[in-house]
């Protein structure tokens, strides 16, 4: 009996021992798990070798066991606590099979043989590596950290950093589209009166003999390509006008040169009446691919729910960023679409065009009057965030708000118009446009997500890339129905 408990106390002391050794190669092999995915080989030998000597003192300690009842009851707790297979029950020290012989032996396996397919289901084999948990810890010696046995607690939230509010598709009219081509009819030219030079004309030449003078009558504005007139008389009888002023024709004008009005008089009876002049261009755009991926492991996928769906939502927030970038400034040159700031035929206003003494809320009016003599209502402005601090923050000569009442605020609109801030448009700059009007956002796919594994090794590196994706044109059908400002510097 003496004998007994003398080797089972060694046994013990080798298992306080061995227990801590294991404990701490099973945290290196979960700390290399974590960074990369997987232990090493060596760590991963250790804790095997660690765990068979272990399960061999046990079985050691067993023979023993009948001599020493507290010896025994406290193996049985190590049992508990330790959890390796075969430590559980002592009579039944059967080895768990290999992952080969797993697999050679599943349906998985069997079922490829017998198809003569080159591939086969998965099998799942159980984990090679006991997890930290499967052995505990038994005791900690000295000044051991009992935070090590904690288990720490997650935050169920992913942590993000601030999100821009999109806002360019708010303001604009959006279509969906099947095709991939768009083709519209655009207006390039329009005159309510327009008639044609009848016979070559030369500088310094006032009166003028036209195709037809319908339409045409005295003290009307007209212009004779780019020159502006007034007319001074009208000779019905030779299809002729005088042109008031002392100077005439700047420069010689062949016959058919243009001649037109933007109003027109009435006509006597059996007179010509007045021609109106309408000029069209079949217009043709594509639709662009905005995508993104991102590689991501199956494992870590599997380890954090909401991974995904975050994966997703970041990737369309990319999409997003890159769409609005496009839909202001893009060039419209290779795969890049045309973008309203940089559009050739937009309008344009500098604050410094303005008269001395103009605020940014006078800039922004007198850009609203440029797209309203060209007839349209301006129903948006897209502001830095930096300019609209300067605007709300401006006060009169009293030192009172000019544009909000401090204690509740004021709604984000300028001159009726709504006012959308975003850094999405650089600051100093601004844009005014009757966006409903003058264009349309043509969605042909809309922001879709998809997850593949078919990419270079990610198969055999249970890597997966998630791709996010959206095909988009926007047709200006009105460029000038907006006008691009910029906060210059204040008119001197």
């Amino acid at each position: 009996m003496a004998d007994s408990t003398v080797k089972i106390g060694e046994v013990g002391a080798e298992i306080q021992k061995l227990s801590t050794e294991l404990s701490a190669a099973i945290s290196k092999r979960d700390e290399e798990i974590k960074a990369n995915g997987k232990a090493t080989e060596e760590t991963g030998s250790k804790v095997d070798t660690l765990g068979e000597r272990m399960e061999q003192l046990t079985v050691d300690a067993k023979v023993h066991i009948d001599a020493s009842d507290a010896m025994k009851r406290r193996l049985d707790e190590m049992e508990k606590k330790m959890g390796r297979p075969g430590m559980a029950a002592f009579g039944e020290m059967g080895r768990v099979k290999s992952a080969g012989t797993q697999f050679a032996t599943s349906d998985a396996y069997k079922s490829m043989i017998a198809s003569g397919k080159g591939n086969s289901d998965s099998v799942k084999v159980g984990s090679f590596f006991p997890t930290k948990d499967d052995y505990g810890v038994v005791t900690l010696d000295g000044d051991a950290d009992a935070a090590a046995l904690t288990i720490p607690y997650r935050v169920p939230e992913i942590i993000i950093p601030p999100q821009r509010v999109f806002r360019m598709r708010d303001l604009m009219t959006v279509a969906p589209t099947s095709s991939g081509v768009i083709e519209y009819t655009e207006e390039i030219g329009f005159a309510p009166l327009y008639s044609e030079i009848g016979v070559d004309a030369v500088a310094g030449q006032k009166t003028l003999t036209l195709e037809s003078v319908g339409g045409l009558f005295a003290g009307q504005t007209i212009f004779v390509e780019l020159e502006e007139f007034t007319i001074l008389s009208v000779d019905a009888d030779n299809e002729q006008i005088t042109l008031a002023g002392a100077y005439g024709l700047a420069k010689d004008y062949d016959k058919g040169a243009e001649v037109t009005s933007s109003m027109f008089g009435p006509t006597a009876e059996a007179r010509r009446k007045p021609q109106v002049n309408i000029q069209y261009e079949l217009k043709t755009l594509s639709t662009k691919t905005i995508a993104a991926w991102i590689p991501v492991s199956k494992q870590a996928l599997a380890d954090a729910g909401q991974l995904r769906s975050m994966i997703d939502n970041r990737l369309l927030y990319a999409l997003g960023l890159s769409e609005e970038h496009q839909l202001l400034y893009g060039d419209g040159t290779d795969q890049n679409l045309q973008g309203i700031m940089t559009h050739p035929s937009a309008q344009t206003y500098a604050w410094s065009e303005g008269t001395v003494g103009d605020t940014r809320i006078d800039a922004i009016r007198r850009a609203f009057t440029k797209a309203r003599l060209a007839e349209y209502p301006i129903d948006g402005i897209v502001l830095h965030p930096t300019d609209w601090e300067f605007i709300e923050l401006a006060k009169g000569t009293n030192e009172r708000y000019i544009w909000v009442q401090v204690t509740d605020g004021g709604q984000m609109r300028m001159w009726k118009a709504p006012v959308i801030d975003t850094t999405a448009i650089a600051a100093g700059e601004f844009l005014a446009g009757a966006f409903k009007l003058g264009g349309t956002l043509y969605d042909h796919q809309q922001a879709a997500v998809a997850v593949a594994e078919q990419h270079g090794e990610f198969f055999i590196r249970n890597m997966v890339a998630i791709r996010a994706e959206e095909r988009i044109a926007p047709a200006w059908f009105r460029p000038e129905a907006f006008v691009v400002g910029s906060f210059d510097s204040a008119p001197a």
